[in-house]
Formats: structure tokens, sequence, C-alpha cells
């Protein structure tokens, strides 16, 4: 069974956002291009725009998933089908491929060992956890990083943070290619052959695809977590949009519902969906990037038991061979 979703702003799981309030502080423009991108994390690095006087700002950071090599790759003209199969994309003959053969791929990556060398990315991106990483942006330190939303730097930072375009590649590439179909995850439920009663498991699972399943699933409970507005919506309490414990978001809410993290059975729609990806720089964020997204966005790829096994015995070595 699928999660679905209405709106775009959750299908774009890593959006590219960027510390406004350090922009202003060093008078620079919002980055258009992997160059001026580049150009504006050395000054992050190099001339404290926190103004701590510390060495402590982080170009760019995230957790080890990396998801800096996913919200550029579109610079270079790759995964033009969008983010649900690793390394594949439609080529000039429009046929399916494995776009690391593409010469542009060993360009990217170039791009990256450069930033990475000149201590512009996270030393640490490699290893660490999210909650690593959620620790370093609640703090401040994070110049550009790619979340759903700004909300995990927490209350204090998230309002500091804007979207980045689609940025240009060094040969006019211009595409955000990191977006999921409707159904962004597939196989999110399953039952077992032991279970005694899969007509009332099927009923209960069926309840989240529902108006109020999706609204118990995502808002919580009522007067504890949330409150209807007037006008028939809803709206986190401040326990979870403003947590005194200065816990993002994702972390409050996370104690009451599992949804944070995503691949589950369920209905996502704007109205109850007041998570990361209804905030105001998330929302803004997918307006931006829609007219750069990729005009054909591929499913998860569905395999035999016998392609399944072999893809297991191969994709190892080739994912360490490509990265």
């Amino acid at each position: 069974m699928p999660q679905i979703t209405d709106y775009l702003a959750p299908r774009i799981g890593a959006k590219p956002f960027i510390n406004k309030k350090w922009l202003d502080q060093l008078k620079l423009p919002i980055p258009a291009t992997t160059e001026e991108l580049y150009q504006t994390l050395k000054a992050f690095k190099e001339k404290d725009p926190n103004g701590n006087g510390k060495a402590d700002e982080l170009g760019w950071s995230g957790d080890k998933t990396f998801l800096l090599f996913d919200g550029l790759r579109g610079a270079w003209g790759l995964g033009n089908a969008g983010g649900k199969n690793a390394s594949i994309d439609i080529g000039p003959d429009g046929k399916i491929r494995f776009y690391t053969i593409d010469p542009k791929y060993k360009d990217l990556l170039e791009y990256m060992n450069r930033l990475y060398k000149e201590g512009l990315i996270d030393k640490e991106v490699f290893t660490q956890e999210t909650p690593q990483f959620l620790a370093k942006a609640v703090e401040g330190m994070v110049g550009t990083m790619h979340p759903s939303s700004p909300s995990v730097a927490g209350p204090s930072y998230q309002d500091d943070y804007v979207s980045l375009p689609a940025l240009k590649g060094p040969d006019g590439d211009h595409l955000y290619s990191q977006v999921s179909p409707l159904t962004a995850s597939t196989g999110t439920f399953a039952i077992t052959k032991a279970n005694k009663h899969p007509e009332a498991t099927i009923r209960w699972v069926d309840y989240f695809y529902g108006e109020e399943g999706s609204k118990f699933f995502r808002m919580g409970i009522e007067g504890e977590t949330y409150e209807t507005l007037p006008d028939g919506n809803v709206k986190y309490l401040d326990v979870i949009s403003k947590n005194p414990k200065g816990l993002n978001l994702d972390q409050a809410i996370g104690q009451y519902s599992p949804w944070p993290g995503g691949g589950l059975p369920q209905l996502i729609t704007e109205k109850y969906n007041q998570t990361g990806n209804s905030h105001p720089a998330a929302i803004a964020s997918a307006k931006l990037l829609e007219p750069d997204i990729p005009k054909v966005i591929l499913p998860s790829f569905m395999f035999t038991n016998e392609e399944q096994d072999r893809l297991n015995a191969l994709s190892g070595d080739i994912t360490k061979y490509v990265t």
C-alpha cells in the first residue's frame, strides 16, 4: 500500500535552503548558479557570518544520506526522471539509463570533491546520523541544507532560511530532480500469513486514507497537540510548533505519531499536513522549484524475485564504485 500526497511540497523531500541572515550579513545575493554557490559557501566559512568570532560555521551540512548530491545533480542535467530510482534517468535517446555513465556525472563528482576538500561541506557528513545534524542546525551553525523544511533548525533559527532556486550548472542545465511521484512511497504496509483477521486489518489501515484518519495521523490529539480554528482549519499547539524544550517540529510531534520520516500508509493532504512541509518556507520552496522539476517522474521500479536477488548481489559493488 502506498503513501499518497495531493500537493507538491511533500514530494520534494530534500529542498534547498540557505541562511538568508548570513547572506544579508555578508551583503551577498542568493546564489543562482553552482559557481555562485561555491563562492557563497566559501564566504560562509571564512567571513564569520554568525558574528561570534569563531570559525564554527558549516557551509553545508546534513546527515549521511548526503542530500546535497540529490539536490545538485540536476544542475548537471542528471536525474531527469525524479528521485525514486537511484542513479536512473532518461538519456538523450529517450531510453532509461544508468546516468553514472554520462561524462557529466564525473564533473558533478569533481565539484563535490572541490567543496569537500576546501572544507565547505561538514566534514562529518558521511558518518553522522540525523540527530547529530539536527544538533548543529538548532545551534545556528548551518549555512545551507536540504531538509524538507527549515523547521529542523528549531524555533530560534528556522525563520533565518529561504529557498535556493534550481541552480544553473556549468553547461547551463537547470533542473531540480529530487522529486517523488504522487505515490511517494510504495510497500508501506503488509499483512503476514499469520494474521487471523486480514479484513479487520485492512479496514484499520484504510482509516488513514480518509479525512479523519489523515488528520489524526498528521496532527495528533485535539487539545493536546493541535486545535481546530473557527474557520475549520487546524493548527499545532505551541508544545509542538514552539516546543519549550527546543525540539524541532518533527521531534516534538514524533512523540505522538510515527509520521516523521515518511514511508507510511497514509494520505497526506495540505489541509492536515501542518508539519515541516506546511512551513511557509517549504511551500515557497516548492513553488519556486516547480517550474524546474522533471516533466516525467518515474515510480519506484518493481522487480521479480529473481531480478531482486540479482540486483541485491550486484548493487553493493556498483554503488561503491560509482560513489
